[in-house]
Protein backbone atom coordinates (compact mmCIF):
# COMPACT_ATOMS: atom_id res chain seq x y z
CA UNK A 1 0.00 0.00 0.00
CA UNK A 2 1.21 3.34 -0.42
CA UNK A 3 1.74 5.54 2.10
CA UNK A 4 -0.54 8.65 2.72
CA UNK A 5 0.91 12.03 3.04
CA UNK A 6 0.12 13.42 6.33
CA UNK A 7 -1.51 16.92 6.35
CA UNK A 8 -1.29 17.33 9.93
CA UNK A 9 1.03 19.66 12.71
CA UNK A 10 3.51 17.24 13.49
CA UNK A 11 3.21 15.73 16.94
CA UNK A 12 6.63 17.09 18.02
CA UNK A 13 5.09 20.98 17.02
CA UNK A 14 2.08 20.33 19.40
CA UNK A 15 1.82 21.53 22.88
CA UNK A 16 -0.43 19.06 24.49
CA UNK A 17 0.70 19.22 28.45
CA UNK A 18 -0.98 21.82 30.95
CA UNK A 19 1.89 23.06 32.72
CA UNK A 20 3.51 23.83 28.96
CA UNK A 21 0.26 25.99 28.76
CA UNK A 22 0.57 27.40 31.83
CA UNK A 23 4.52 28.12 31.90
CA UNK A 24 3.93 30.11 28.20
CA UNK A 25 1.35 32.07 29.72
CA UNK A 26 3.44 33.57 32.95
CA UNK A 27 6.25 34.28 30.12
CA UNK A 28 3.54 37.37 29.07
CA UNK A 29 4.83 38.02 25.87
CA UNK A 30 1.62 38.82 24.59
CA UNK A 31 1.08 40.24 20.95
CA UNK A 32 -2.92 40.77 20.07
CA UNK A 33 -3.95 39.98 16.74
CA UNK A 34 -7.74 40.79 15.26
CA UNK A 35 -8.34 37.16 15.61
CA UNK A 36 -6.45 35.74 18.31
CA UNK A 37 -4.25 36.76 21.23
CA UNK A 38 -0.84 34.63 21.10
CA UNK A 39 1.40 33.99 23.87
CA UNK A 40 5.32 33.54 23.44
CA UNK A 41 7.22 31.38 25.77
CA UNK A 42 10.90 31.26 26.88
CA UNK A 43 13.86 31.57 24.72
CA UNK A 44 15.02 27.93 23.41
CA UNK A 45 17.59 26.55 24.91
CA UNK A 46 19.46 24.72 21.82
CA UNK A 47 19.70 25.22 18.00
CA UNK A 48 17.90 22.23 17.45
CA UNK A 49 14.66 23.15 19.29
CA UNK A 50 11.10 22.59 17.59
CA UNK A 51 8.80 25.13 18.56
CA UNK A 52 5.86 23.61 20.28
CA UNK A 53 2.28 25.05 19.53
CA UNK A 54 -0.54 25.08 21.50
CA UNK A 55 -4.15 26.59 20.59
CA UNK A 56 -6.81 27.36 22.97
CA UNK A 57 -10.87 28.80 21.70
CA UNK A 58 -12.54 28.94 25.22
CA UNK A 59 -16.64 28.25 25.69
CA UNK A 60 -16.87 32.10 26.59
CA UNK A 61 -15.41 32.32 22.81
CA UNK A 62 -18.41 30.68 21.24
CA UNK A 63 -21.25 28.28 22.77
CA UNK A 64 -20.76 25.74 19.79
CA UNK A 65 -18.49 23.12 19.83
CA UNK A 66 -18.03 23.29 16.10
CA UNK A 67 -17.34 27.02 15.54
CA UNK A 68 -14.75 26.75 18.13
CA UNK A 69 -13.21 24.22 16.03
CA UNK A 70 -13.49 25.35 12.88
CA UNK A 71 -11.21 28.03 14.22
CA UNK A 72 -8.74 25.97 16.01
CA UNK A 73 -8.31 24.08 12.61
CA UNK A 74 -7.81 27.14 10.55
CA UNK A 75 -4.99 28.52 13.18
CA UNK A 76 -3.55 24.64 12.96
CA UNK A 77 -3.30 24.48 9.05
CA UNK A 78 -1.97 28.12 8.69
CA UNK A 79 0.62 27.18 11.29
CA UNK A 80 1.78 23.74 9.64
CA UNK A 81 2.03 25.11 6.08
CA UNK A 82 4.04 28.08 7.64
CA UNK A 83 6.50 25.73 8.90
CA UNK A 84 6.82 23.58 6.18
CA UNK A 85 7.32 26.33 3.89
CA UNK A 86 8.50 29.08 5.03
CA UNK A 87 12.16 28.87 6.32
CA UNK A 88 12.78 32.38 7.36
CA UNK A 89 9.56 31.97 9.66
CA UNK A 90 10.39 28.86 10.71
CA UNK A 91 14.02 29.44 11.91
CA UNK A 92 12.32 32.95 13.59
CA UNK A 93 9.42 30.50 15.59
CA UNK A 94 12.20 27.89 16.07
CA UNK A 95 13.98 30.58 18.61
CA UNK A 96 11.50 29.93 21.19
CA UNK A 97 10.30 26.94 23.05
CA UNK A 98 6.29 27.29 22.69
CA UNK A 99 3.59 29.47 21.15
CA UNK A 100 -0.07 29.48 22.72
CA UNK A 101 -2.89 31.04 20.13
CA UNK A 102 -6.11 32.15 22.11
CA UNK A 103 -9.11 32.51 19.40
CA UNK A 104 -11.23 35.18 20.28
CA UNK A 105 -14.66 35.86 19.04
CA UNK A 106 -13.81 37.75 15.64
CA UNK A 107 -12.16 34.29 15.10
CA UNK A 108 -15.22 32.51 14.60
CA UNK A 109 -16.41 33.77 11.37
CA UNK A 110 -13.30 34.36 9.65
CA UNK A 111 -12.01 32.93 6.94
CA UNK A 112 -8.40 30.54 5.84
CA UNK A 113 -7.13 33.94 4.44
CA UNK A 114 -8.23 35.90 7.11
CA UNK A 115 -6.35 33.98 9.96
CA UNK A 116 -3.35 33.67 7.48
CA UNK A 117 -3.00 37.14 6.87
CA UNK A 118 -2.86 38.28 10.84
CA UNK A 119 -0.64 34.72 10.78
CA UNK A 120 1.71 36.67 8.85
CA UNK A 121 1.59 40.09 10.69
CA UNK A 122 2.24 37.76 13.91
CA UNK A 123 5.57 36.35 12.70
CA UNK A 124 6.26 40.21 11.64
CA UNK A 125 5.67 41.58 15.21
CA UNK A 126 7.82 38.33 16.61
CA UNK A 127 11.60 39.80 17.92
Amino acid sequence: MQSQLKLVLKTENRLKQHSAFVGTYNQRQIFDCKFFRAYLGKPAQTEENEIKIGFVVSTKTHKRAVKRNRLKRLMRENFRLILLNDADAKNKLNKYMSLVLVGNINGIEATYEDIKEEITNLLSRIP
